[in-house]
């Protein structure tokens, strides 16, 4: 095993002050402004994500639970997901979908206090995951 669980932790809690500082700096009267990621509004941008870090917090579940999850889709099928969780989400409120940010990484990092350490970082854990922690 390289590392720890608490550098782990440590690292998704800088990543988290990280987030905030960037959509603090984007400020909310821009966040559906198009043209800070492309076409897409910050907004966008941050459910577009979202729905991909619940998947993370699906891998979780199924590691506490002991099970395989679902591979991801093939890459081909990404940008046709992509554009359905952008005609999904951009109509909802910002509100909701900031809410949501909140939501999964409150998930995610419950999920990762919750495993025990050897299930985190040991990379022959799990078969399915070809030696990677």
């Amino acid at each position: 095993m390289s590392g720890t669980k608490q550098q782990l932790l440590d690292q998704l809690q800088q990543e988290r002050q990280q987030w905030e500082g960037l959509l603090a700096e984007i400020g909310m009267e821009r966040m559906e402004s198009p043209g800070l990621t492309g076409e897409w509004t910050m907004k966008d941008t941050i459910a577009h994500m979202v729905t991909w870090w619940r998947r993370e917090v699906a891998l979780l579940a199924a590691v506490q639970r002991d099970e395989r999850p679902p591979d991801h889709p093939p890459q081909s099928q990404v940008p046709i997901i992509n554009e359905w969780i952008h005609r999904t989400n951009r109509d909802r409120p910002l509100a909701h979908v900031l809410r949501d940010s909140e939501d999964v990484w409150r998930q995610f990092s419950t999920q990762l206090q919750e495993l025990p350490e050897e299930a985190l970082l040991d990379p022959e854990r799990f078969a399915w995951m070809n030696g990677a922690p």
